[in-house]
């Protein structure tokens, strides 16, 4: 059953989102060679009409390639992030970073720490009033609250100084949910009493910005179109994707699997369970934090423990081109600047250096116009504000889903039982190019595709007023 089925089974909503649609479908024949599908150069016009767009699609169909190419042709933008590591990956912040946000929910009714609401909401207000364009990428991962607290602002900005503030979303509700837990559960079950996962979505605040809706459905990571029809039925729960899976994943443990877990600890353990059956000398790497740099900026080991012939998974891209972010090997040689990688990928020993991060901020600069008496300009300028450097490894035995997110790997072991929450399997399943490169040992049960009918109904009144 695909989104248009399913279409047909919603019962009448008369809360119909009022945000435009248009669901872009690709000629099958386009060229592989053109740096952009014609999808993606739609939603680059569509860009620079300036009006508040979502970039969506599911796994693989370069929403994030298109961004950049957006932001590289754009001036006075401001790139954000829902996490550290998709803030690294489109060279920005996240957003708490941008606005001083606290961690937990922020409403102007909850007691806040050490600032109050009125504080936080006048600090955003002077950073986002010179802007033009507010970029947050991986957007079904910001709560609700948060979302909704950065709209109001950008209304008081048009409100109050006449100052137009575009706002530019790119991400997949289908794949990882926003992180609700502890005593935020009960604040957000007041605040939103018909949002209980705090989807940006469903907020009054995302009607209020009139956002128009493009769905990239063009893949480029896998090639399968069996393959990838199976990946959309699961990504938009169902099940009915799980036979050709089941059927044509390998069950063949390998070396060269990585294993994705639905947990940290399970990770973790795992990972520390192949070092210590390694009977060689142990090498640690200490990071190196120079500047402003949070913990949740971070989006490398703090302290790295390796030894030659460890798995690890890289976490960059070289300069060179010689190796990629999510490529996988095997250590053959360490020293204490460097460590020599053989490649799964082109089986060949890569040298992997000390990479330095830089954490970005943006200022407002007042420039003055040539030739005109008392002409100025306020533009925006992004700084960098900290680095911190470390060599750019993880052991590679594991990963969670959530540190796999927006990576391609050719080789993975799912550990399915383990996955809890909506959009986990999916993430999972469409790390890799091929179904071949998928491995798991029981078969996936229908009951494990997890969906929300929240995302469902969601994409399906996008698609009824295409």
């Amino acid at each position: 059953m695909n989104l248009a089925q399913l279409a047909k089974d919603l019962p009448e909503d008369t809360n119909t989102v009022s945000n435009e649609v248009e669901f872009y479908f690709e000629d099958s024949d386009s060229s592989s060679k053109e740096t952009l599908t014609e999808g993606q150069k739609y939603v680059l016009e569509l860009l620079k009409t300036g009006e508040n767009v979502f970039i969506s699609g599911s796994a693989g169909t370069g929403k994030s390639y298109v961004l950049r190419k957006f932001i590289q042709q754009t001036s006075n933008v401001v790139v954000t992030a829902s996490t550290g590591i998709a803030a690294v990956n489109v060279e920005g912040c996240t957003l708490h970073s941008l606005l001083s946000l606290p961690i937990g929910v922020i409403d102007e009714h909850i007691r806040l720490s050490d600032k109050t609401y009125n504080d936080l909401f006048f600090t955003a207000v002077a950073k986002l009033k010179p802007v033009s364009v507010l970029v947050i990428d991986e957007i079904s991962m910001v709560r609700a609250d948060i979302f909704a607290f950065v709209c109001n602002v950008i209304k008081y900005i048009e409100y109050k100084y006449s100052s137009r503030i575009q706002l530019v979303l790119c991400g997949d509700f289908f794949q990882l949910p926003p992180v609700v837990c502890g005593t935020d559960r009960k604040w957000i079950e007041k605040l939103f009493p018909n949002n209980r996962q705090a989807w940006a979505f469903n907020t009054d605040a995302w009607k209020r910005m009139n956002i128009k809706t493009v769905v990239l459905n063009e893949s480029v990571r896998q090639k399968d179109s069996v393959f990838v029809e199976a990946l959309n039925c699961i990504r938009t729960g169902d099940f009915s994707g799980l036979y050709f899976i089941n059927s044509n994943r390998s069950t063949s443990d390998h070396t060269e699997q990585l294993y994705i877990c639905g947990k940290n600890a399970t990770a973790n353990q795992y990972n520390s369970y192949e070092l210590g059956k390694i009977q060689s000398p142990e090498y640690r790497f200490n990071i190196k934090i120079c500047g402003n740099v949070q913990e949740s900026d971070i989006a490398c080991e703090k302290v790295l423990t390796l030894k030659v012939g460890a798995r690890v998974l890289i976490i960059a891209n070289d300069i060179s081109k010689e190796y990629v972010n999510g490529d996988t090997g095997t250590v053959n040689a360490i020293n204490n600047e460097q460590v020599f990688v053989l490649l799964d990928r082109t089986k060949r020993t890569v040298i992997v250096k000390k990479n330095t991060w830089e954490k970005y901020d943006y200022f407002a600069e007042t420039e003055s116009f040539k030739g005109v008496k008392g002409g100025k300009k306020i533009k925006i300028k992004k700084g960098i504000v900290g680095t911190y450097t470390q060599i750019p490894l993880r052991l590679g035995w594991a990963v969670t889903v959530h540190k796999s997110q927006g990576q391609t790997f050719d080789n993975a072991k799912l550990l399915h039982s383990e996955y809890w929450s909506c959009g986990q399997l999916y993430v999972a399943l469409s790390r890799c190019r091929t179904i071949s490169g998928i491995c798991f040992n029981t078969p996936i049960d229908g009951r494990e595709v997890l969906c929300s009918r929240d995302v469902i109904n969601f994409y399906n009144r996008c698609l009824l007023e295409d």
